[in-house]
């Protein structure tokens, strides 16, 4: 079968901050790259300042974009109670990208998974739900095959796993700690510290599928880092070393999830 005949998996690409995962997977969907079997058709980004919506943009060809934030999200719900419709999820689409992703957007994630709050924005139970709910519809109406955090900066409930699940997607997560370790925010920092302290000899970077418990879910691909005395003493450069490592983990942890799906 020729290669633009051959079938594509459609992936969704959730984000929260600069893009550079994202833009190594974008990288890989090209033709004889390790994804050239999937595209990528929407990112979505939980702030509007997040650097990886004018990567998506300037992408060739353009990924659609979504804008989902808590405040969108609010707005909207707010502006549903007076009888107006808003869009789903309190969502941008494409519009207002370019100036958005001239934010700067904050770091990648600097070892947070999804354990974090991109936008400092808390929601109580019920409004978590109903953020969770909105943005499980705004997903599933791009009838995905998989669904990729890429630096998503928000934890996923039920309320989003459980519609997504449902409809047979998986959900996958780009961590960068071991199993078991470090789960949820500044997992590198967190590492970092303990091997200072004498208390282990490696970390790593794993992908997993994303269950409710934060970073719990059963692991796709790990890749152990040793620490080396003499190199990774300074924070910032081996905080460095561990996103480069990230790039590469993420798309053959995508790859892998893939392969194991199968063709729809």
């Amino acid at each position: 079968m020729p290669p633009s005949t051959a079938p594509k998996h459609n992936v969704t690409v959730l984000i929260s901050g600069t893009g550079t995962n994202l833009s190594a997977l974008i990288a890989a969907c090209a033709p004889a790259a390790p994804l050239h079997s999937a595209r990528i058709g929407r990112v979505v980004s939980s702030s509007k300042h997040a650097g990886g919506l004018l990567r998506a943009a300037r992408a060739e060809p353009p990924i659609q974009t979504s804008v989902c934030s808590i405040a969108g999200w609010r707005a909207a719900r707010a502006t549903s109670r007076l009888g107006r419709k808003p869009a789903p999820a309190g969502l941008q689409r494409e519009g207002d990208v370019e100036a958005q992703g001239r934010g700067r957007g904050g770091a990648e994630g600097a070892g947070r998974g999804t354990g974090g709050e991109a936008d400092g924005a808390r929601l109580d139970a019920d409004d978590r739900a109903g953020y969770d709910a909105d943005l499980a519809t705004l997903v599933l109406a791009d009838s995905p095959d998989l669904v990729v955090c890429a630096g998503w900066m928000r934890v996923l409930s039920p309320a989003f796993l459980e519609p997504v699940a449902a409809a047979g997607v998986a959900v996958i997560n780009l961590h960068p700690a071991l199993p078991g370790q470090f789960n949820g925010t500044h997992a590198i920092e967190r590492a970092h510290k303990a091997w200072q302290a004498g208390e282990i000899d490696r970390t790593g970077v794993m992908v997993h599928y994303v269950v409710a418990e934060v970073d719990m879910g059963e692991p796709i691909l790990v890749d152990e880092i040793p620490f080396v005395a003499g190199e990774d003493e300074d924070l910032e450069r081996f905080e460095q070393k561990v996103h480069e490592r990230e790039w590469k983990v993420i798309v053959e942890g995508t790859r892998m999830a893939l392969e194991r799906m199968g063709t729809k």
